[in-house]
């Protein structure tokens, strides 16, 4: 497992709108239900452990599925926190799982994907990519499902995309085979680490490597559509209407046209590592590890406004009608009103 000298908070809130109900995690060891409207608490779990990666609700069963930093995934009975089952893939799980109508999709801090039966918790395959030796960033990305392909990538700066059936690798592409990964003067190396979740839309890819840049491969072949190895430290892609928005640690968020990679605009902040962009209407939502909520304009990336805390983010936020939630690194969960 990954020691951690600082508490820090990556689980986003899951969302349950017919009840209005939300769940969460927490670096304290517990999963929470709470009621979105004021924050009531419905139950707590308590595993002893951090639960660093976002719940997935399943609103036909009224279970809740999450992964925790003992190296378990769970399946929790949403009404009352009860456990239905566990699975051990024995290395913190920290990203928010995909579900289909018989499995469940989960990645781990050790280069494992993993497909479990989604009501009994059995491993149906797994495949595990080793990870580098030497340093690797915090971030871990998870995984993207379409059309029986799952696509996920890892610290080795590579992308894969697997039969979700069976695990079989499809094919790999390495985002980070032309970059220099010798030390500069000051000691430090370019990171290859895939950090941000690949997207897919129809036959395409979209996939980062930290130091290798943004890419549009073939969903069939991996081949290379177009690449711009100057959008680097990617921490988080999402599409809307033939538009990628991509926030970059210490840079800010960058939109690209998905058809050519051109850029439309670019919107700078004084920021750390950025969460993955948030969508509502027109407005883009991200936060900071160093602190703050940033809203911009979608069209053109005009700042709009920012919510300084005083506390970093690493959680992704989550939206629930017209509200934002956002979960600090101090363990504060807030509730920002969207107008």
């Amino acid at each position: 497992m990954n020691s951690r000298v600082l508490p820090l908070e990556t689980s986003s809130a899951a969302i349950d709108a017919e009840r209005g109900r939300i769940f969460v995690g927490s670096s304290s060891g517990g999963l929470y239900c709470l009621r979105a409207s004021d924050g009531h608490v419905f139950w707590r779990h308590d595993f002893g452990s951090s639960v660093s990666s976002r719940p997935l609700y399943d609103p036909a069963k009224d279970v809740v599925y999450f992964g925790s930093d003992d190296g378990y995934v769970y399946c929790l009975l949403g009404r009352s926190g009860r456990i239905l089952w566990k699975s051990d893939l024995k290395a913190e799980v920290v990203n928010e799982p995909r579900l289909t109508q018989e499995a469940l999709y989960v990645t781990a801090a050790d280069g494992t994907v993993a497909a479990l039966n989604n009501s009994t918790g059995q491993m149906i395959w797994s495949y595990r990519k080793n990870p580098p030796t030497g340093f690797t960033s915090f971030g871990h990305p998870g995984v993207a499902l379409v059309e029986n392909k799952l696509a996920t990538g890892f610290a080795t700066g590579e992308v894969v995309v697997l039969d979700a059936s069976d695990g079989a690798v499809i094919w790999e592409r390495d985002l980070g085979e032309d970059v220099n990964v010798h030390a500069d003067q000051s000691g430090s190396a370019p990171l290859l680490d895939v950090d941000a979740t690949p997207v897919v839309d129809g036959d395409t890819v979209y996939a980062a490597s930290l130091a290798g840049g943004l890419y549009a491969l073939d969903l069939s072949s991996g081949s290379v559509r177009w690449r711009r190895n100057d959008i680097t430290q990617a921490t988080g892609i999402t599409l809307d209407s033939g538009m990628l928005y991509v926030s970059r640690a210490a840079s800010g968020i960058t939109a690209v046209d998905a058809r050519d990679g051109s850029t439309l605009w670019n919107r700078r902040f004084d920021a750390g590592v950025l969460t993955t962009p948030i969508l509502y209407n027109d407005i883009i939502l991200l936060a900071d590890s160093q602190g703050g909520v940033y809203a911009v304009r979608q069209g053109d990336g005009e700042f709009l406004e920012q919510v300084k805390t005083g506390e970093g983010f690493f959680a992704p936020l989550a939206i629930y009608k017209n509200w934002a939630f956002a979960l600090s690194n101090g363990g504060t969960l807030l509730a920002l009103l969207i107008h």
